[in-house]
């Protein structure tokens, strides 16, 4: 099956795939720039601009940094040993990735490899995937980004996809930018008001306005 395009073309400067993700831009700008002796992670296809591809890797890695607290070295490993022993390109974004909070696995038909330690197979119960992630014929295609850190993060009130709205957030299960709802917000509408225009939930409305908000001050 041919590759949709739209996965690849570079839609997002730095500081917006950022501020999507809710993570300092500074870390982002490493990871695809460098810094030092701090070689990059992330490879977009123009320089300065990621693809929907990138943000899924970006993405997965801040989570498995943030979230799970895997080393980075490990990462490089994992990153290393799908790329040239299982022929994965992209694997942050390809790969569905498992973790026990210290290793990166993979699931085979052998068992779980234990993809940052050299391939060593592993059968024991690992921790839940890292599931934000809408998969389509084995790539990703939309992600769900973490608005506010709660205790449950199963809510998944916004959507991001190069298949709608140009790669613009949306409110999920709609086509409306998040930048929509909160122009009109500061513009004076209620929470409610827009909420019963859109015939959506005003939590909903609440998570489009948080999502347009600087992180800093959310």
């Amino acid at each position: 099956m041919a590759e949709d395009p739209r996965l690849f073309e570079p839609r997002y400067a730095v500081t917006s795939a950022a501020h999507h993700l809710r993570m300092p831009r500074s870390t982002l700008h490493s990871w695809v720039s460098g810094m030092g002796t701090f070689k990059p992670v992330l490879e977009p296809p123009t320089p300065g601009f990621l693809s929907f591809v990138n943000l899924t890797e970006a993405f997965v890695l801040f989570a498995m940094r943030r979230r799970y607290k895997i080393q980075m070295p490990r990462i490089r490993d994992a990153v290393s040993y799908v790329e040239s022993k299982m022929g994965v390109a992209h694997p942050l974004a390809f790969q569905q990735f498992r973790t026990n909070y210290v290793d990166l696995f993979v699931r085979t038909v052998a068992g779980d490899v234990n993809v940052s330690r050299g391939g060593q197979i592993r059968l024991d119960e690992l921790c839940e995937e890292l599931d934000r992630i809408e998969w389509q014929h084995g790539r990703p295609i939309a992600l769900f980004p973490i608005v506010t850190r709660r205790e449950d993060d199963s809510s998944r009130p916004i959507r991001i996809s190069p298949l709608v709205a140009f790669g613009r957030p949306v409110l999920a299960g709609t086509r409306i930018p998040t930048s929509v709802v909160c122009g009109r917000f500061y513009g004076g509408e209620s929470v409610v008001e827009l909420a019963e225009d859109y015939g959506i939930a005003v939590s909903a409305i609440e998570e489009a306005v948080r999502a347009e908000s600087d992180p800093a001050a959310a």
